[in-house]
């Protein structure tokens, strides 16, 4: 016996759906999944612009590794609100790494397979294994151990990732910006993020765009507090709200509207 819709969209006027703008109720969300699904080619191949910025560095090494003032410093002007093109470049950056990342295959052998994972509504639980206590049993390469000497919990490598459901991306979205806004933000808490923001589908569920709106803003008030000699973490910063801001869509949230 056949399964019967739990949802029916109906009819639509698809030329005014935009897949950059919140949905406000499920009709609107059930709309834009159906315009979304449509503009998917039948077979998706990565831009050869993509394929040759990864070719010489290996893909596990480089997708989740948040971007520092060191990349390009030169170019990175201002603390309070960096110029137009800085931003428009890292929201360019951004969408061409989760390009990236959909070339990453799903591993044969998932990471998660003989991990208890906390049920999904624990928030506390979730970010204590994401940011405080390593899950056990979690194998982390050798190679991969210095690259993430700075989590005391268990950090997202291209495996674990890659290996998250839908709802489990979305969740752990809202988890952890839940946490940084309650204990403050660390160089692990913001790659979290980064490698979660890689993979989350569009259009955002309405609760992660809130979350995500929350951040920014935050993100502003963290970078206005820091010293000038903490360069990094307010590059980092500003590199959130500008994907958020841009490629997100959240354009009253930008540095330079």
């Amino acid at each position: 016996m056949e399964q019967e819709a739990f949802y029916t969209v109906g009819e639509f006027d698809r030329s005014k759906i935009d897949l950059n703008k919140p949905a406000m109720t499920v009709e609107e969300y059930m709309q834009q999944v159906v315009v979304g699904r449509e503009l998917l080619p039948d077979v998706a191949v990565a831009s050869p612009e993509v394929l040759k910025r990864f070719s010489a560095t290996p893909l596990r090494k480089s997708l989740t590794n948040l971007p520092g003032i060191c990349d390009d410093s030169r170019t990175f002007t201002s603390r309070f609100g960096p110029n137009k093109e800085w931003c428009v470049a890292k929201s360019n950056d951004f969408s061409q790494n989760r390009s990236a990342f959909e070339c990453v295959k799903v591993p044969d052998d998932d990471p998660l397979k003989d991990v208890q994972l906390p049920i999904m509504n624990d928030w506390m639980r979730w970010c204590q294994v994401c940011f405080e206590s390593r899950l056990e049993g979690f194998a982390i390469a050798p190679e991969n151990e210095q690259r993430f000497a700075h989590h005391k919990g268990t950090p997202p490598t291209v495996s674990l990732i890659t290996s998250l459901k839908d709802h489990q991306v979305n969740e752990l979205i809202i988890h952890q910006i839940k946490y940084m806004l309650n204990k403050g933000q660390t160089r692990a808490t913001l790659q979290w993020l980064y490698a979660l923001l890689l993979v989350v589908k569009k259009p955002l569920l309405p609760e992660v765009c809130s979350s995500l709106r929350d951040f920014c803003r935050k993100c502003k008030e963290w970078r206005a507090e820091l010293d000038e000699d903490e360069e990094d973490t307010i590059y980092q910063l500003s590199f959130f709200i500008s994907i958020i801001s841009i490629y997100f869509a959240q354009h009253d949230l930008a540095d330079q509207q």
